[in-house]
């Protein structure tokens, strides 16, 4: 029984705030700790008292404890000093992934204690258990966490990223070996120097583009080979090529059987006339045209350097094209019909796709475009996954019950089942597996609050794919690409179709990202792509070991490392 008007003591205060903090399941050891560290610990190395805790802290006292261990184990303690870690990237624990803010504190903690690869594991492992699959930004916090153990065991005491160069500064006292500096240098080539100042430092600058490289294939177009040399020129047996060499692209979203729309539809017509237009359109076009058109586009695709396509099918049309062409199809096969039930005729068109080679996976073609049943019944059966997202206004709109897509509706006599997820992204999260391989298309009216909120629920197993050439023909416009990129989502390029675009080249989609450094914009038309298609063991990269194509890029400005307006893409191999 508690007494009238009777003040706590302030150890009473402390342990009623641990029993308040760590209310979670298994939060036993955690109030356990943190009684520890209130009232102090026993006898633990001699015949003296060891003291309270809390005039150190758990952690420094744990440090001394440790200490003085290895001392009486003869074991010499390393120098006393500090490493830091100050990278460019985004490491955080997000509010979406862990809400309450002294369990966040609490793992921020042990985070920053990381000292093995084994507890980088236990901690990866507890986190995944307790909260889920981590955000690219949590991954990023664990790795600079075991980074900066690791380069104190080096002897590193800062590791700063300063442009595109990153300095590695040693402790003046290092224990190192002069002698093996040179071995480093040379597995480096020319990316990293080393400075002798009073405290000796390396700085090293990311090979993302290698100068005057020489790349080797066999017969089979598998890459053998990756060097370097001054005068490229003058190998022997070396074709030579000036521009940029990149893997072959991945285009990442397109509608090759839409080709023949090319011209057809009037630009800035908003996402509601722009479908209408469409429907309209195809019952215009004969079924040769439309063959002759596609198989045009894809030519012009193999010549620009596009070694595969994420495309959206309606139909069979276009297999018998794709199995003779060079370029790597997954067929998505689309499903839409807020009245249609009924969607195995979809599973039949991707048997018959799988049947001629070609993989193939069902998928919702939109958040707007099947009633619940039917969205969640295709997406737990397809994978991966391709859905169109947030291209338009009207798409939170209807989710609302207001904009020219529910107004549509309303004239066709239309109603949905769906409004009660509240908005697209809260039906994607709501209906879609978070095992699938998500592809999200357009994004073009994304929050941070949406991208967070996906980020989380599908982690590495989302792409977001931004066709931002379509979005300005459709909308007037641009997907929000440095908002993704600074979440550190994975992002994929697409063309979309030739209804709302004038070509499917991949170069005229990147130069709409200048303010994105070149080399990250080629990734995401590369390793991306390949990535996000499930296509990375052999596409997307020059690893040895690949055959991922080799594509010639001209109209580069060197000094500034940008894509020119009359900048082109050319496929050599």
């Amino acid at each position: 029984m508690y007494s009238r008007n009777k003040m706590l003591t302030e150890v009473a205060e402390k342990r009623l705030g641990a029993i308040r903090d760590f209310t979670e399941l298994g939060s036993g050891v955690k109030i356990a700790m943190r009684d520890l560290e209130i009232r102090g610990t026993g006898n633990l190395l001699g015949a003296a008292q060891s003291g309270h805790m809390e005039d150190v802290g758990y952690d420094l006292y744990c440090k001394m404890l440790n200490d003085a261990i290895n001392t009486l184990k003869g074991n010499k303690p390393m120098d006393d000093f500090e490493t830091k870690v100050d990278l460019t990237v985004d490491a955080f624990v997000p509010p979406s992934y862990i809400k309450n803010e002294a369990l966040k504190m609490d793992i921020y903690k042990r985070i920053a204690g990381i000292e093995s690869q084994q507890e980088y594991d236990d901690m990866l492992e507890e986190l995944i258990d307790r909260f889920g699959e981590p955000t690219k930004a949590v991954l990023n916090l664990l790795a600079i966490a075991r980074l900066k153990a690791l380069a104190h065991q080096g002897y590193v005491t800062e590791i700063k990223q300063l442009g595109k160069d990153v300095r590695i500064t040693l402790y003046e006292k290092a224990k190192l070996d002069p002698a093996g500096i040179p071995a480093i240098m040379a597995q480096y080539r020319r990316g990293l120097q080393f400075k002798a100042d009073h405290e000796p430092k390396f700085i090293l600058t990311p090979q993302g583009l290698l100068r005057n490289g020489i790349l080797s294939f066999d017969a089979d177009g598998v890459l053998r080979e990756i060097a370097a040399s001054d005068a490229v020129d003058s190998q022997q047996r070396v074709e030579f090529f000036g521009g940029l060499l990149i893997p072959g692209m991945v285009n990442a979203h397109c509608h090759l059987e839409l080709s023949y729309l090319r011209g057809r539809i009037a630009r800035g017509c908003g996402f509601a006339g722009f479908a209408d237009t469409i429907a309209r359109a195809r019952n215009e076009t004969a079924p040769q045209q439309r063959i002759e058109a596609a198989a045009y586009w894809n030519a012009r695709m193999e010549h620009d350097g596009i070694v595969a396509v994420g495309d959206i099918c309606n139909g069979t049309s276009t297999f018998e094209l794709k199995r003779n062409s060079r370029i790597h199809y997954h067929n998505f096969i689309e499903g839409f019909g807020l009245r249609t039930t009924d969607f195995s005729f979809l599973r039949r068109i991707a048997a018959e796709s799988e049947a001629l080679g070609l993989s193939a996976s069902v998928t919702p073609h939109a958040t707007y475009s099947l009633q619940d049943a039917a969205f969640r019944a295709i997406a737990a059966a397809g994978n991966p996954l391709s859905v169109h997202f947030m291209e338009s206004r009207g798409e939170q709109e209807l989710f609302e019950e207001r904009g020219p897509l529910h107004e549509r509706n309303l004239r066709e006599g239309v109603t949905i089942d769906f409004a009660g997820y509240g908005s697209p992204a809260g039906r994607i999260a709501g209906s879609v597996p978070k095992e699938k391989n998500m592809l999200l298309v357009h994004n073009t009216f994304v929050t941070e609050q949406i991208a967070d909120t996906l980020q989380h629920r599908f982690g590495n197993r989302l792409t977001w794919v931004l066709c931002p050439r379509s979005n300005d023909f459709i909308e007037r416009a641009t997907p929000p690409a440095e908002l993704l990129h600074r979440l550190s989502g994975r992002i994929a390029v697409g063309t979309d179709s030739l209804a709302s675009n004038d070509s499917l080249s991949m170069i005229d989609e990147l130069k709409r990202f200048p303010e994105i450094p070149l080399p990250e914009r080629l990734q995401w038309a590369t390793r991306s792509g390949a990535e996000a298609l499930g296509i990375d063991a052999w596409a997307g990269s020059f690893d040895i070991g690949k055959r991922p194509g080799a594509v010639l890029i001209t109209g580069i400005d060197w000094d500034t490392l940008t894509l020119l307006p009359h900048a082109a893409s050319r496929r050599i191999l």
